[in-house]
C-alpha cells in the first residue's frame, strides 16, 4: 500500500506527538508505597487497588477508572 501510495505522491498525515498531561504537580511529593509493606491477601475482599485513566475522544475525556481485587491478581 505505501508503494502505490508514494507512486502517486501521496503521503499519510502525521500527528503530532503530544506530551502526557498528569494532573499531578511533578513538584508534589509522592506518597509512600504502603502496598508493598502489607502482607498478601489470603482471601477475596480484602484488598483493592484502583486506577484511573483519561481518554482524549472526539467528543471531549473519557475517564475510566478500574478496580482489582488483590486476591484475584
Amino acid at each position: 500500500m505505501a508503494r502505490l501510495m508514494m507512486n502517486k505522491g501521496l503521503f499519510g498525515r502525521q500527528q503530532r506527538r503530544r506530551r502526557g498531561q498528569t494532573p499531578i504537580s511533578h513538584a508534589a511529593a509522592l506518597a509512600s508505597n504502603r502496598l508493598a509493606e502489607a502482607p498478601a491477601p489470603s482471601d477475596p475482599n480484602q484488598g483493592w487497588v484502583t486506577a484511573i485513566t483519561y481518554i482524549q475522544t472526539d467528543e471531549g475525556w473519557l475517564y475510566l477508572a478500574k478496580v482489582w481485587d488483590l486476591d484475584s491478581r
